[in-house]
């Protein structure tokens, strides 16, 4: 019965996480493009 109750939570945890994963990836790649950006202003500013 133990087992079965585990199986069960695996299998919500693993639809939990595929459901998250594509909105997770797309904000992390707004966040690298956005310190990229960051990064080409601050170095714009120290060669004035």
């Amino acid at each position: 019965m133990k087992n079965l109750a585990k199986t069960e939570e695996g299998a919500l945890r693993t639809e939990r996480i595929a459901s998250v994963r594509p909105a997770y990836l797309e904000t992390l790649t707004m966040v690298e493009r956005l310190h990229r950006r960051l990064l080409d202003v601050i170095k714009d500013e120290f060669d004035r």
